[in-house]
């Protein structure tokens, strides 16, 4: 019996430390007080009421009162039934869970998203799909990223087709110097103020740093007339050197 109590996991039944072996105590005590509960158990006197009343609560042990408040550990039956009762709402929790996957899922799908915040701009990032054809990118600051490095070069050994335009003053050119170790072509645009990234016909994300604004839009019309602009605008911009 005492190395079955000794294995009963706090997480698995849903108690803290002190509930634990405070409800262990319990069961080899039988009926007991709280002192007495307390002196075999690691709940400090000063905390052992507010952890048996919420064993009480939680249905592991019972109160019997009287001139001295007694309590006792729940019978078997009882721990069983709470336990199927728990695995009821976990079935539950799951079944609303799967509702709001298919929720998220249709978020997921939506052609417009737009978040505020540098937060959500760096998640934005991290999420963008892959490019199997081409990345059309503009940058403002030019931050020096070794992640993002890596992946442009991974994609340049993919003979994926890779162009960038970027703000180039006081202010970038130290950035922009080092990111033309990796993208050798990259070239200048006047920029107040836009990032952008376009992917494969299919995806553009527009980041708007005065208004700490990220949008993404997910439509071929529109990706492809952007292509067409971004192509234009690069056929003339100048090589920085």
């Amino acid at each position: 019996m005492s190395n079955q109590i000794e294995t009963l996991d706090a997480k698995l039944l849903g108690l803290n430390n002190y509930e634990l072996s405070a409800y262990k105590s319990l069961i080899k005590l039988g009926k007991s007080s709280a002192p007495e509960i307390s002196k075999i158990s690691t709940v400090p006197y000063g905390r052992i009421y507010d952890v048996l009343y919420s064993l009480e609560a939680k249905g592991y042990i019972k109160t019997i009162t009287g001139k001295t408040k007694y309590f006792i550990a729940s019978g078997p039956k009882e721990i069983i039934k709470l336990i199927q009762d728990k695995k009821k709402e976990l079935e539950n929790l799951e079944t609303e869970f799967e509702k709001l996957e298919q929720i998220y899922d249709t978020k997921e799908d939506e052609p417009v998203i737009i978040v505020k915040g540098n937060r959500n701009f760096h998640r934005i990032i991290k999420e963008k799909p892959e490019a199997k054809k081409y990345r059309y990118t503009i940058k403002y600051n030019s931050v020096i990223n070794p992640e993002w490095i890596k992946g442009y070069k991974s994609k340049l050994r993919k003979k994926i087709d890779i162009k960038n335009l970027v703000r180039y003053d006081e202010k970038t050119k130290k950035n922009v110097m080092k990111w033309k170790n990796v993208l050798p072509e990259i070239k200048a645009i006047e920029n107040e103020g836009v990032v952008m990234s376009l992917i494969d016909d299919h995806y553009v994300m527009i980041g708007l740093i005065t208004s700490n604004c990220t949008i993404v839009i997910k439509n071929e019309a529109l990706c492809k007339i952007l292509k067409k602009m971004y192509l234009a605008t690069y056929e003339k911009a100048e090589v920085i050197k």
